[in-house]
């Protein structure tokens, strides 16, 4: 396999499920760097292997998350990988009036195109090192039930000497416009 085959997991280091973002970074703690695309608008951030989706999430600007009900509507969140769907709410939460499984229709419709089983997982503390990720292939993130960004990792680096040493600085915006309304 090429070296863009290569799940990144072995980059990224296998991490705990609850990390702190205070503090400094770890020497040497891998930087991937993820671009997400929207019709609307293009954004690339740092984020560190320790960086959970959580994280990532609520450092993404949707113009839906401020045009569409605004923040009662962008609660509900998915990102998925390979086949497995990290979502937002916990399974305490689903008796809730606004609660919407975004993942459910599309892990009905893959099983009945015979696609296979797809996974449905708590995004709650799953960082980017527990992922195995791999440069170049497009990933999803889905929320206010229909608005999909495409996640793409185009780059990952140990962290050097010109890195930020700060942990809470990521996610870091490297590219794009936060216009707000």
């Amino acid at each position: 396999p090429s070296a863009w085959d290569l799940p990144l997991r072995a980059a990224a280091g296998a991490v705990g499920e609850s990390l702190s973002h205070s503090g400094p970074r770890g020497p040497g703690e891998p930087i991937l760097r993820i671009a997400i695309s929207h019709p609307l608008l293009d954004q690339e951030l740092l984020v560190l292997g320790s960086t959970t989706l959580e994280s990532l999430r609520w450092e993404l600007f949707c113009i839906h998350d401020h045009v569409r009900g605004g923040p009662e509507r962008a609660e509900n969140y998915c990102f998925f990988f390979h086949d497995t769907f990290y979502c937002s709410t916990s399974n305490a939460d689903r008796s809730s009036d606004r609660y919407v499984n975004l993942a459910h229709p599309i892990s009905v419709w893959a099983s009945r195109l015979g696609r296979g089983f797809l996974q449905q997982v708590s995004v709650s503390g799953v960082a980017f090192g527990n992922l195995d990720l791999q440069l170049g292939k497009d990933y999803l993130f889905l929320h206010q039930g229909d608005c999909e960004h495409r996640l793409r990792v185009v780059g990952v680096h140990l962290a050097g000497e010109y890195d930020s040493r700060e942990a809470s600085l990521y996610p870091m915006l490297v590219f794009g416009s936060r216009q707000r309304m």
